[in-house]
């Protein structure tokens, strides 16, 4: 959250590096002070005269033996106030950062149009004003089928689905140990009638059927990386292949439907990735959060385009629409960046009208996993709960506040 702090934070290198100044300058006037009171009470040797001096007024002490000091202070510290201010001098790292907390550009200020049609906060309440036991912990993730809306919520490791009445209800709950448990997933997709989540745990693929039950579990075998695998995104091909991002090892691999590895794409050009997709050509779409971007592979691994460079703070999940329309959800703009097949920046969704994105309000507060399906757009919240918008028909234009 901002909280209003924008100028101060600004202003705050160049405030630090006078504060350093300062401290550097009253420390060396310290110093120079202790050794010239060292000096001054040195005891005398008994055995030399003390020569006889005559009785002089007091002066103040000259500041003039302290200059080459404070100039040699001054030196050293206006260095390192250019370099808090600029950053390292090659690229303005701190500059940057301070502009991404206050919005990457002026563009987020676009929206794009869509209205909220539904809502389901994630906390749900009974009559007595308990909360429910079917009440969303932690959805971090959704999928569509079969005309349902099915959530994933991570903290309890279950599976919950939307019913006729705009509720949430259960219909999996997995255990807190086993290759079938859920707890700490935070992707998943539908294919072919089939839920997938990748379940971290013990870095396998849990397939379950609509109902709920366990149909099998994948076992992944890719190569060991620095860190266990973390899967933080799904998708699958129409081959039936599985892609994984492994945000922990920043690369996304690839395992065949059973589980052999296939392929590791984006070692070195990925930092903790996110939510994926698969477009109509076979394409796969990279939520690069460190990067503050979406990269596009081609089905053989190469890099084709990356897009939102300056329009995105933290992407965690991406969807395509039929048109190539791209969603992306950002959790640190609190809002959904839409971007049109060419790579252009057409506006944000935040749920409120012609709000812009991260303004106090949003209806978005920490957007997760996204879906787009005949002209809505679906988004699990991690605060908010469930929102669905309708997208405007036709040619998406934008409006500008």
């Amino acid at each position: 959250a901002e909280f209003g702090l924008e100028q101060p934070r600004r202003w705050a290198p160049l405030g630090f590096g006078l504060l350093v100044l300062a401290v550097w300058g009253v420390l060396g006037l310290v110093m120079v002070r202790v050794v010239l009171g060292v000096m001054a009470d040195a005891p005398v040797p008994r055995t030399l005269p003390v020569p006889a001096f005559s009785r002089q007024p007091l002066r103040a002490a000259s500041l003039v033996p302290l200059l080459p000091a404070l100039t040699l202070l001054g030196l050293v510290a206006l260095p390192v106030g250019w370099f808090l201010t600029t950053g390292d001098g090659g690229g303005g790292q701190l500059v940057v950062a301070v502009a991404e907390r206050e919005g990457p550009s002026p563009l987020n200020r676009v929206a794009f149009p869509a209205t909220l049609v539904q809502s389901i906060s994630a906390i749900t309440t009974d009559v007595s004003g308990d909360v429910t036991r079917d009440s969303a912990d932690f959805p971090a993730d959704l999928a569509l089928l079969d005309g349902r809306v099915l959530v994933l919520d991570s903290n309890k490791g279950r599976m919950l689905t939307v019913t006729a009445d705009g509720m949430f209800a259960r219909t999996f709950e997995s255990g807190r140990g086993g290759e079938t448990s859920l707890l700490r997933a935070v992707a998943m997709t539908a294919h072919q009638g089939l839920l997938y989540i990748a379940a971290p745990l013990f870095g396998n693929v849990v397939v379950l059927e609509p109902s709920g039950r366990v149909e099998r579990v994948i076992e992944t075998r890719v190569p060991a990386g620095t860190r266990p695998l973390h899967p933080a995104g799904l998708a699958i091909d129409e081959r039936g292949n599985i892609w994984l991002s492994d945000s922990s090892n920043h690369r996304v691999v690839g395992i065949s439907p059973d589980g052999g590895f296939l392929a590791s794409i984006g070692d070195d050009a990925l930092d903790t990735p996110g939510g994926l997709t698969i477009d109509d050509g076979g394409n796969l779409w990279v939520a690069d959060t460190g990067h503050h971007e979406v990269k596009k592979y081609s089905p053989t691994g190469a890099l084709l385009t990356a897009i939102g460079a300056s329009q995105l703070k933290s992407p965690e999940a991406v969807a395509i629409d039929q048109r190539g329309t791209v969603f992306v959800s950002d959790a640190g703009l609190r809002a959904v960046a839409v971007f049109g097949p060419d790579g252009a920046f057409l506006g944000s969704i935040t749920g409120t009208g012609g709000a812009s994105a991260g303004e106090i309000g949003s209806a978005l507060q920490y957007p997760l996993g996204i879906e787009v399906d005949s002209g809505r757009l679906y988004v699990v919240d991690r605060l908010s709960g469930l929102l669905v918008f309708q997208l405007a028909d036709g040619d998406a234009s934008v409006s500008e506040r």
